[in-house]
């Protein structure tokens, strides 16, 4: 790789202070080391710091083992620039790559060449060329490209301009069941991913919105069942798109036929396969949008049990669709979906459907401090374990953990004979939370959870009640 760094004035001339060295060049803007020149006896400053900050970023984040001397010269620089400018990063959460023009086409080999994890966001006219699979997080900006094809990443959201998508390219659907690629489409969705298209869809073949609903609900399906013929861990897959005449009455109507459960918002189906409930769930979103959504759940539950007495039964709380006070047992009694958590000797209804809406968008990460910065460094995100914002159905407090709340949920929906559920409060409090989907790039930062203060609350799990 010929490497445009040689090529660029990264540096110019500035007189220097007197605290400088032969090592360290101090002007009255910035320090600047001899990294990178050898030049002497006038100041460097710096001219194309963003760059190299990607530059490091990429390097920095390589899974390859390859090295290279000059590009660790770029990621001492950085790093030493960074310790005496704290927070000069913040506005470079993402790596962003300007295919049109010359740097951005050398950041893009470095990606390849490197492997790195590093969120990027592609910006591509006329044609368009995939960042590799092992990225995680990529955001494609392409404008003026007609019919691309859409890779799979951890989580990719595709935009822009004047561009469409053939539905037929889209890597999701279209790889043999039997193929390698196909296999290490499994492994990158395992867990958690997201793919978010923006653009319109076209189609090779003239496609109804029932075939068009029917195809994607067919693929993911399959999806989960080689997912769970792999003996993977619990997935949600979430995928979105763009759609001029889809909208949630003519979801229901259209897939009814196909076994599909109406929903608040849209149509759900299950399907049990050996040791996992696999479902999809068609879904109307905000604007033009419609999400696909495939959750593969293994059998097994996460949760410990608890005994209770029956008095539970006669604890009443309010019920928020006829807004009267009624007891547990009523409550229960009124719809085979309803569920009850209990926390601190007191009843708080909710239902399957309405928790499962509410944890769509209601799911956070912990942050180690309230920092409230816009953009947050992964050092500061614990993002290991899924918690839910308890403050999305009104009447609890700080946060669940949500394998729990997933787990009753299935307990619930499987006929379980109590359906009550406890919550126990860990002796932590967490200081801030960052939505997930703001982590993830799904949503803007406008009202949304990102590490400030103000959002701190205790950790709770969940335990199944025992009627004794």
């Amino acid at each position: 790789m010929i490497s445009i760094l040689n090529e660029m004035p990264l540096f110019g001339s500035k007189e220097c202070t007197k605290e400088s060295t032969s090592e360290k060049y101090i002007s009255t803007d910035l320090p600047c080391t001899k990294i990178l020149t050898t030049q002497k006896g006038s100041c460097c400053k710096q001219k194309d710091l963003p760059f190299l900050l990607h530059v490091a970023s990429i390097y920095d984040s390589r899974t390859s083992e390859s090295d290279d001397e000059q590009l660790q010269g770029v990621s001492d620089y950085v790093k030493e620039f960074e310790s005496y400018h704290e927070g000069v990063s913040d506005d470079t959460e993402n790596t962003h790559i300007d295919m049109s023009t010359k740097k951005g086409k050398y950041l893009f080999d470095l990606v390849g060449k490197y492997h790195s994890t590093f969120p990027l966001v592609v910006y591509q006219e006329k044609k368009f060329k995939p960042v590799p699979m092992s990225t995680p997080r990529v955001v494609y900006i392409s404008n003026n490209v007609s019919k691309m094809s859409v890779p799979m990443h951890k989580y990719v959201t595709i935009v822009g301009r004047g561009s469409t998508v053939e539905f037929s390219k889209i890597e999701l659907f279209v790889h043999d069941r039997k193929s390698r690629e196909f296999e290490q489409l499994l492994k990158t969705i395992e867990g958690n991913s997201y793919l978010k298209i923006s653009i319109p869809l076209v189609f090779s073949e003239p496609m109804t919105d029932f075939f068009l609903l029917q195809e994607v609900t067919s693929a993911l399906l399959e999806i989960g069942r080689n997912l769970a013929k792999n003996g993977s861990s619990d997935t949600i897959l979430h995928f979105e798109f763009q759609t001029e005449t889809l909208h949630r009455r003519l979801i229901q109507v259209t897939l009814d036929s196909l076994g599909f459960e109406n929903t608040p918002v849209g149509v759900i189906m299950e399907e049990t396969v050996p040791g996992y409930t696999l479902s999809v769930e068609i879904r109307e979103i905000q604007g033009k949008n419609v999400a696909a959504i495939l959750r593969t759940i293994g059998d097994e539950t996460s949760l410990e049990e608890k005994e209770m007495t029956s008095e539970i039964l006669d604890l009443t709380a309010v019920d928020f669709i006829s807004f009267e006070e009624i007891s547990v047992r009523d409550y229960l009694e009124q719809d085979a979906k309803n569920m009850v958590l209990l926390s601190n000797g007191k009843a708080h209804f909710t239902n399957v459907d309405d928790l499962k809406t509410s944890m769509e968008e209601g799911i956070v990460y912990e942050c180690k401090e309230a920092n409230e910065r816009l953009f947050q460094d992964p050092s500061n995100v614990l993002s290991d374990v899924e918690l839910f914002n308890a403050r999305r159905i009104g009447t609890l407090p700080g946060y669940i953990i949500a394998e729990h709340l997933t787990d009753s949920i299935r307990l619930s929906s499987g006929g379980e004979s109590s359906r009550i559920f406890s919550l126990h409060e860990h002796t932590r409090e967490i200081p801030a939370v960052i939505s997930k989907r703001v982590y993830e790039g799904e949503d803007d930062l406008v009202s949304a959870n990102h590490c400030q203060v103000g959002a701190e609350g205790h950790v709770y799990s969940v335990f199944i009640v025992k009627i004794n």
